[in-house]
């Protein structure tokens, strides 16, 4: 052996650190409050689950929840910070909750709904402060959520209550509410797929069953929403990806897409695209955003645009608004009305949502700091394949909440699976890789270092 050649010091990666480590038993309780919250409806969604189980489900969603990760914030106060790449979104928060509080008419639920959204961005840092803990939170996730999901259907099938036919579509449901089991669905296919990144400790084969079944599952309910964002979240995941065949063909899809988007957005009401073809193309969304701007920013006074509304108007009359479904009953029973917690009424279109609420100002700040965030996870070459893997899934879940955020509820959901479970693990894995790029190369890649002939290590 030539003592003269290069020692290479292989340096610890984000896959590797912590490995073995036992957690102790208060990171064991934490971690398991984060599953329960964020796949809690998950389980209780299973038609053949007893109802008195069902309603603490749900309510440790809503109530449990939150207070937990409230008790985590106050057992740390001397740690408590805004990571730097959630600084503008703070700022957002702090900005919304005041506009909502100062009002002749305080909206009181509102308020406290962003301030719980916000504490995920404190708590969740400590609380998933390794990549050990990620791994094992992923790991309680995914088994838990696979197994509930395949028990729901299972159930569903055994009772022959699996899909309606209406409007000229056939969507299987499996004793659910369509849209909602395509959340859980495509939620399990993309925590199969970050298991099988993450994780060593799961079968291999079972992170691809979860992947593609779940994607199936997703089509077979016909949601567009869900399989949006599934394939801009896989899409930009592989455009981090250092095979280059790969990488470039993701990121063609990703430029022709925007491309497409563009293009339909400026085609809106010409001969291409008229109002209703538009409008049968997103499902009626169209004219509910029309009769929503047109109800309330229609006067084209200054303040609501600015400021946003205090008491959002809906005047269905204006351009044939469209009955939902879903804004009057549950998601787990479709033949009972809704008990949740927070009342609200969903927009379908998060942007729009944060505009009427807190007008241009809230808007423009969000976009901000759903920047500033994209924009610390940016590649580096330097970057190991670990740290690569890591900001592709956080990209890919930011990608597809701010696209599917076209169509979907607004952000500060604390109900939904696919937010709360995509938003704990984005908000973790940016955490621990900006921690590490920090500590002087901990995660880049492994150096070589020249070792003096006759040194001793």
């Amino acid at each position: 052996m030539n003592t003269a050649a290069p020692y290479i010091q292989p340096e610890y990666s984000l896959g590797s650190i912590n490995a073995t480590q036992k957690l102790p038993l208060h990171a064991r309780f934490t971690l398991f409050l984060l599953m329960l919250w964020t796949i809690s409806q998950i389980i209780a969604a299973v038609p053949a689950l007893p109802d008195g189980l069902r309603m603490v489900l749900v309510r440790s969603k809503v109530i449990i929840g939150p207070l937990a990760l409230g008790l985590i914030a106050m057992s740390h106060l001397k740690t408590l910070q805004v990571k730097p790449a959630f600084r503008m979104l703070g700022l957002f928060v702090v900005y919304s909750v005041f506009n909502l509080l100062v009002r002749s008419e305080p909206n009181w639920e509102r308020a406290l709904m962003i301030s719980a959204w916000a504490t995920c961005f404190v708590v969740i840092p400590l609380s998933l402060s390794t990549p050990h803990r990620i791994r094992e939170f992923v790991r309680l996730s995914f088994s838990v959520m696979f197994a509930a999901t395949i028990f729901a259907v299972v159930a569903a099938l055994w009772a022959g209550d699996v899909s309606e036919s209406g409007g000229g579509r056939t969507r299987f449901h499996f004793g659910m509410n369509p849209n909602y089991f395509a959340v859980i669905s495509a939620t399990m296919s993309y925590a199969g797929f970050t298991a099988l990144l993450l994780t060593r400790s799961i079968s291999r084969t079972l992170c691809w069953i979860a992947i593609i079944g779940g994607l199936v599952l997703t089509v077979l309910t016909d949601c567009r929403t869900q399989l949006v964002m599934l394939g801009v979240s896989f899409a930009i995941y592989g455009a981090y990806s250092h095979r280059r065949l790969l990488a470039g063909f993701c990121r063609l899809i990703l430029i022709t897409g925007s491309l497409a988007l563009s293009a339909f957005t400026m085609l809106i009401a010409t001969p291409v695209f008229t109002i209703e073809q538009t409008n049968e193309i997103s499902s009626g969304r169209f004219l509910l955003w029309y009769s929503l701007i047109k109800s309330n920013l229609g006067s084209g006074e200054l303040a609501p645009l600015l400021w946003g509304q205090s008491n959002i108007k809906l005047d269905t009359g204006i351009a044939g608004w469209r009955k939902l479904a879903h804004m009057r009953f549950d998601a787990f029973d479709r033949n009972t009305e809704t008990t949740a917690l927070f009342q609200r009424i969903a927009f379908d279109n998060a942007y729009l949502d944060t505009l009427l609420m807190t007008g241009t100002i809230g808007l423009i700040l969000a976009l901000l700091g759903w920047w500033r965030w994209w924009k610390a996870l940016r590649p580096d070459p330097s970057d190991s394949i670990d740290v690569q893997r890591s900001k592709g899934i956080a990209r890919g879940i930011i990608g597809g909440m701010l696209v599917t955020g076209l169509f979907a509820s607004s952000w500060p959901a604390i109900g939904n699976v696919s937010i709360s479970f995509s938003m704990v693990l984005a908000i973790a894995l940016t955490t621990v890789v900006k921690g590490a790029e920090s500590t002087d190369g901990v995660v880049s890649r492994a150096r070589e270092a020249w070792n003096p002939p006759g040194r001793i290590r």
